[in-house]
């Protein structure tokens, strides 16, 4: 199936897949990603200064603020009990959405001398660990192209197996159906070093 049949694919998002090679959803679905990154609430203590991932809840008004000519939101929040000034620079989007009480993951890192954690990613949906895909694509976001992979590997996709089902079998190795849907869903660590196994091979 062409992409262009596919929905939210319009001619300006087709140019940018055609450059990478993708015309059909088969194309789109063998596209894999280049990199993930894994985000693993409290494996790292967030006041270290290395970068960590930590439940935040939410306990002062947001504002906006212009610090060096970008749009940053200031907020306090609770994390490890303690009461942190959050900086969030480049989603002002997202202003109206963090309201005081909420709970929300963040990911960043703690900056010891203006005492506040410096936030680059934040996430409504509460998790433990939540792997996300990069597929680097510059004018095209990820969130985008995973939800264009949804969409064709819901359709009744039919795979020529690239190795040996036996052999699949004798060295626990993923199939090419199930490999390609964890390679873009993958749930947890364990599904993506399964993942890299079967894509060395």
């Amino acid at each position: 199936m062409n992409i262009e049949k596919i929905k939210g694919i319009g001619p300006k998002t087709a140019e940018v897949l055609h450059e990478k090679g993708i015309y059909t959803s088969e194309d789109l679905i063998k596209y894999i990603p280049r990199s993930y990154d894994c985000y693993e609430v409290g494996k790292v203590d967030p006041f270290s200064g290395e970068k960590a991932t930590a439940l935040a809840i939410i306990n002062s008004a947001v504002v906006s603020k212009k610090i060096k000519y970008t749009d940053c939101l200031i907020f306090s929040a609770i994390i490890d009990n303690k009461a942190t000034k959050v900086l969030l620079f480049g989603q002002g989007f997202l202003r109206f959405k963090l309201k005081k009480g909420s709970k929300v993951i963040i990911s960043g890192y703690y900056k010891f001398d203006n005492k506040s954690f410096l936030a680059s990613d934040v996430f409504f949906d509460l998790f433990s660990v939540k792997i996300e895909p990069s597929y680097k694509f510059k004018d095209l976001a990820d969130t985008s192209f995973r939800r264009y992979v949804g969409l064709a590997l819901s359709e009744n996709n039919t795979y020529e197996e690239t190795l040996p089902i036996e052999y699949c079998q004798k060295y626990r190795l993923y199939e090419d159906e199930t490999f390609y849907y964890n390679a873009h869903f993958p749930k947890d660590k364990e599904v993506l070093l399964q993942v890299e196994r079967r894509k060395k091979y």
